[in-house]
Order: C-alpha cells, then sequence, then structure tokens
C-alpha cells in the first residue's frame, strides 16, 4: 500500500515471505511472555536473573536435547519447541514458588494453595494462563506446519494408500438421496500398523437446487494428529466398485490449537473476574 501510493508501483509477497517475516517475530514474541513477567521492576539484577531463570533454562535444554534424540532435525522447529519448553518452565516455576510459599506460610495443602493462589491474584495467574493457552497454540502451529504431510491416490476396492503410520484401504462407494440432496459416500477402512482403528466415510453430495458438488471431509482428531480424508473424484458413472480419487493429510498437533483457545478463554475469563470489592 505504502509503496503504490510513493511510487505507483503494487508490490506483492506470497506466504513463504509471511512465514519467513512473522515466525521469528512470533517466536520472539513467545520468549517474551516468559522472559517479561520474571523480571521484577528495577530489580534486573545478575543474581535476581540467574535465580529466576536457572531451572527454566535447565529444563528447557532438557527438551531440546530430548526432541533431537527422539528425531527432531529441522533446526527451526527445535528451536521453537524449545523456546515453548523455556517459557512453560517459567511459569510452572513461577507457579511452584508461590504454591510452596503460600503453604508454608498458612500451613494449606498444595491444591488449597494453588487455588488460593490463583484467586487471590486473578489478573496475574489468569495472565499466565493465558500464556500457556499462547504455547498451546504455538506448539499446534509448528507441528502442522513443519509436519504436514499430504498425499494423493486413485484406488480401485481392495487397493491401499499409506501415509505416515496410517493405511487406509479403500471398500467401496455408497449412495443415498434425500428430499434436498443426493449422496456418494467412500468407505475406507483405516489401520495404525497393523491395528484397526475405524472407519472413514467422506463424502461428496449434490443439492437438487444446483449441481455444484460439495466435498464433506472426514477427519479423525487425536492429541498427536489429525487425519485428513478428502474424496475428490471417481471415474466413470456411479458404481460401488468405480474408482475413486483421494487426498490423504496428517497435521501433527493440530488438536493443540483447539485446546489452547479453551485455555485463552479460561485465563481470560479469570483475569477479568471482579473482585467482591470491584462488585460493591
Amino acid at each position: 500500500m505504502i509503496s503504490e501510493a510513493v511510487r505507483g508501483e503494487k508490490l506483492t509477497v506470497s506466504a513463504p515471505f509471511f512465514n519467513q517475516v512473522l515466525g521469528p517475530i512470533f517466536l520472539a514474541v513467545i520468549v517474551l511472555t516468559g522472559i517479561c513477567p520474571l523480571i521484577g521492576w528495577r530489580r534486573a539484577s545478575i543474581n535476581n536473573l540467574m535465580r529466576n531463570f536457572l531451572y527454566p533454562l535447565v529444563a528447557a535444554l532438557i527438551v531440546g536435547v530430548s526432541l533431537f534424540f527422539s528425531g527432531i532435525r529441522d533446526w527451526y522447529a527445535l528451536i521453537a519447541f524449545t523456546a515453548c519448553g523455556f517459557v512453560l518452565s517459567t511459569i510452572l516455576f513461577e507457579w511452584f514458588r508461590g504454591v510452596r510459599a503460600r503453604h508454608r506460610m498458612r500451613a494449606e495443602n498444595y491444591l488449597k494453595a494453588f487455588l488460593g493462589l490463583v484467586w487471590g491474584n486473578k489478573p496475574r495467574y489468569g495472565g499466565y494462563i493465558v500464556h500457556i493457552a499462547i504455547l498451546l497454540i504455538a506448539v499446534g502451529v509448528i507441528g502442522s506446519s513443519f509436519y504436514h504431510t499430504e498425499k494423493e491416490a486413485a484406488l480401485v476396492p481392495g487397493e491401499s494408500v499409506t501415509i505416515g503410520d496410517y493405511t487406509l484401504t479403500y471398500e467401496g462407494m455408497d449412495y443415498y438421496a434425500t428430499q434436498s440432496k443426493e449422496v456418494v459416500t467412500a468407505n475406507l477402512s483405516v489401520y495404525n500398523g497393523e491395528k484397526f482403528i475405524g472407519t472413514m466415510t467422506p463424502e461428496k453430495y449434490f443439492h437438487r437446487t444446483y449441481q455444484q458438488p460439495v466435498t464433506e471431509v472426514d477427519i479423525r482428531h487425536t492429541l498427536k494428529e489429525d487425519l485428513y480424508v478428502i474424496f475428490a473424484d471417481w471415474s466413470g458413472d456411479w458404481a460401488e466398485d468405480a474408482r475413486a480419487s483421494f487426498t490423504v493429510m496428517v497435521n501433527p498437533l493440530v488438536s493443540w490449537i483447539w485446546i489452547g483457545g479453551g485455555f485463552f478463554l479460561l485465563g481470560g475469563v479469570i483475569a477479568f473476574w471482579p473482585d467482591r470489592r470491584e462488585r460493591r
């Protein structure tokens, strides 16, 4: 917009540019969510910083080394996951110190001390929960961005396609009609290794009022990854044994984005919950 206004030339950039520029910015924001809350105003001495960040740094190092030896070799993903581990460690360490102090001073059990700590300073600890939400969303974004896999296959009944740990066997098509639409369903048996884990039935349906087909994606959700099956098309006239085309995708850690959204809402409610004095 600025280039067009000043020079009369309109510049466009593609998705890789945004990923290259915004990725490091997002990573820096994540790290700051762990650093800033633990730096006391006018108390950022070397001893104070060492006391606050020694254990989180050790925990982050353990996370990074563990991920490296578990097979993660993409350096950007490795750094990003390690940064998330560092921030989570700072939050948990801060909570631990507060709960321990309350337990010692008031002789409360740890659960009561934790709940009292959060409810006694709702803006602060609600904000920490929001920070955890940002971490969970970041984990989901990192996993789905760096480890997304996709495969296309044209199958006849009995043939299979393998993607990641999954093998999908095409069993054939079904057809049914309602008052408003006609529906063609593809049936696929899904295996994780040799274990049968269920059936997926992506659909393609045609409304009677217009001819443009609508594709209904079938999704299998887990905390580890989501499996998507798209029924793209079939060859020739409809028949149970017709050759069908599919797009199969595996998106790791996507569910954590939704879980992070729940934590975001929870943290916001706690942070903005009014005290009794405010309600008066």
